[in-house]
């Protein structure tokens, strides 16, 4: 068995990441509504990057617990639409516009797979 495999193991009935996860979730979601409904980049930006800390917290809480990341259909169908957004961006007349607009949706996902996770 591997280092990663021990370890994993080890934390696997010990670690408890939510207690990291749900203050940062929390945060941002009585923060986004303040700052204008995230309209503006330079409100967005910020908030992008606390909820991908509380997304990366997440993921190595999935991994750990060796839980499925897509319990059902509708996390599946959020990213599909994220990623739709994505393929947008390489036949858009505006590039940045069309980034800024993959962003938004791919932050719509995170705050809904992360609600969904939080509330299992």
């Amino acid at each position: 068995m591997s280092f990663v495999g021990k370890l994993v193991g080890t934390l696997r009935g010990r670690f408890h990441l939510q207690y990291l996860i749900y203050p940062v979730f929390v945060v941002f979601l009585f923060t986004a509504p303040l700052m204008r409904g995230l309209f503006f980049v330079a409100d967005l930006l910020p908030h992008v990057l606390m909820l991908g800390i509380a997304l990366l917290f997440a993921s190595v809480n999935v991994i750990i617990k060796n839980e499925r990341v897509f319990p059902g259909v509708m996390p599946l169908l959020f990213l599909w639409l994220a990623l739709s957004y994505g393929v947008s961006c390489f036949a858009a007349v505006s590039k940045p516009e069309a980034f800024r607009g993959f962003l938004r949706y791919l932050t719509y996902f995170g705050v809904f797979w992360l609600a969904g996770y939080l509330s299992r």
